[in-house]
């Protein structure tokens, strides 16, 4: 059980990285423009 708790927070921890860096910075800009060129 533990260790499902564990997975979830890192889980939770990389998806809200994930979207900070999204809306914080034009990362995800870059994978879009190397697709359309």
């Amino acid at each position: 059980m533990g260790l499902v708790i564990v997975l979830l927070m890192i889980a939770a921890q990389a998806m809200f990285l994930i979207s900070w860096g999204k809306s914080g910075y034009d990362w995800g800009t870059f994978e879009v423009d190397r697709k359309e060129k």
